[in-house]
């Protein structure tokens, strides 16, 4: 059974900047897109899992990974290391138009495979935005696409992008929150935009996961529980099923070599129509819309085999 990954990480002071990609007027509210670069170190490690380099090493990686008796702790790490550096988190942050309840501020953590935008879905946005449900209940919502993902760096699959890194990245983006600073990147950033001009900083701040976003998500509360004033989580129920359905499910293929194929290094995989089908839809596609033969997001295979590791840093 997969178990929530824990560790102490190290608080580093930084100087980073934000700047815009979009902004954009909701019924509810407005949100703008922001590239943040976040400054993060955290303990990694090399492991013992194979590389993928093309769609057969995906599959032997996948079935690698499901396989019951394959190490996913301790026994699989070759070395300890530590991963430290500036990486490009893109975000989006949305405001409501007017509310009491606006300086309360959710983060959303998104799972493997999509990206942030599933928490705003285009698709209906009135039945399946959970941005434009936030913002009509009155809260201001940040989600943002975990390293590796979406429009965020892409950095090396088996030794940088890893769960403690994210965690690190969840808890910056969280400091910068409460001490003001994302809003004031949000507030600098071109277009400059008065709504975000004048926004004070939250005085609250709760975290939302789904999927692998709730196991961050939880791997944060029990470390930085004080930095988190409530936690919503999502898709994620701590059984003796978690993690169950296995690697196997996705269908992964080598993102480079992909249909489409996706400009990512080795060790990033990408689901296939049939895996989409069968982790999402139970094995169907909902109508009336359709989805493309291929995801357009990927997910590493160093950081999915982490999800069974438990281990805390060296030393702690």
């Amino acid at each position: 059974m997969a178990s929530i990954i824990i560790g102490i990480l190290l608080l580093l002071h930084h100087r980073t900047s934000a700047s815009t990609i979009d902004s954009s007027k909701r019924v509810h509210g407005f949100c703008k897109q922001l590239d943040i670069p976040v400054f993060a170190t955290a303990s990694s490690a090399i492991y013992n899992i194979p590389r993928v380099d093309n769609d057969i090493e995906a599959t032997a990686w996948a079935i690698y990974d499901a396989t019951r008796n394959t190490p996913h702790g301790v026994q699989n790490i070759i070395k300890n290391t530590t991963t430290s550096g500036t990486f490009n988190i893109h975000a989006q942050l949305c405001v409501p138009k007017c509310s009491k309840k606006e300086d309360i501020l959710q983060i959303a953590t998104h799972g493997v495979h999509y990206d942030s935008r599933y928490w705003d879905s285009e698709y209906k946005p009135e039945k399946h935005s959970y941005v434009d449900a936030a913002l009509k209940a009155g809260y201001s919502i940040l989600t943002y696409d975990r390293l590796g993902v979406g429009q965020s760096d892409k950095p090396d699959a088996y030794t940088v992008t890893q769960a403690p890194l994210e965690q690190e990245i969840l808890r910056q983006l969280t400091l910068m929150a409460r001490n003001g600073t994302l809003y004031s990147f949000a507030g600098e950033a071109r277009p400059v935009d008065t709504v975000f001009k004048t926004l004070a900083k939250p005085t609250k701040v709760i975290h939302l996961g789904h999927s692998f976003g709730s196991f961050v998500t939880s791997a944060f509360i029990a470390n930085y529980g004080l930095l988190s004033d409530g936690a919503i989580i999502t898709g994620y129920l701590l059984t003796e099923y978690l993690a169950s359905a296995g690697s196997t499910s996705f269908s992964v293929e080598y993102a480079a070599t992909g249909c489409p194929s996706f400009d990512r290094p080795s060790g990033y995989v990408v689901c296939q129509k049939s895996g989409i089908q069968n982790i999402f839809f139970g094995g169907g596609i909902p109508k009336p819309r359709s989805h493309q033969n291929c995801s357009t997001m990927a997910m590493t295979s160093s950081n999915q085999s982490r999800l069974g590791s438990s281990r805390q840093p060296s030393g702690s």
